[in-house]
């Protein structure tokens, strides 16, 4: 999915959706260089492409809020470490970014990556056996506050 903020020539992808006193969020990263997500507001921009496909997973926040959040910045940390404007950030961000498309580039049709993290496990899964996170495209899991659909 991507939008175009008012005023601005380039648009931008959107990493999160989010519904907030009855308005619509778009997270995005303004332009290269910038330390994290922002939030735009439906009526500070356009959508450009509406599609987002099977990227998104719904999430449930602690004080009730719901949003759609990009697979791919769902593991580990990055989710937070990107609203903090946490350096390194938005670095780790195009490093996923550029390992699933490299890997769809040489096999395609082949679903993204399939194992992000290792050595994190899932907070409330102590019958998983293994260390691994998984894309939510090739592993159904059920977090506390996730989730994530197997197509």
């Amino acid at each position: 999915m991507r939008v175009l903020e008012h005023g601005r020539e380039e648009d931008t992808e959107v990493y999160r959706i989010l519904w907030r006193n009855g308005k619509r969020y778009y997270s995005v990263i303004f332009y290269p260089g910038y330390p994290g997500l922002s939030d735009l507001c439906e009526d500070e921009c356009e959508i450009v492409d509406p599609s987002i496909k099977d990227q998104f997973i719904l999430h449930r926040y602690d004080d009730g809020t719901e949003a759609l959040i990009h697979w791919i910045i769902m593991h580990g940390n990055l989710h937070d470490d990107l609203l903090n404007h946490e350096p390194g950030a938005v670095f780790e961000l195009g490093r996923r970014l550029k390992i699933n498309y490299r890997k769809n580039e040489r096999f395609p049709g082949s679903p993204p990556l399939d194992k992000l993290h290792k050595s994190k496990r899932f907070p409330d899964a102590a019958d998983h056996e293994d260390d691994y996170f998984y894309c939510p495209r090739c592993y159904e899991a059920n977090q506390k506050n996730a989730i994530m659909i197997k197509p």
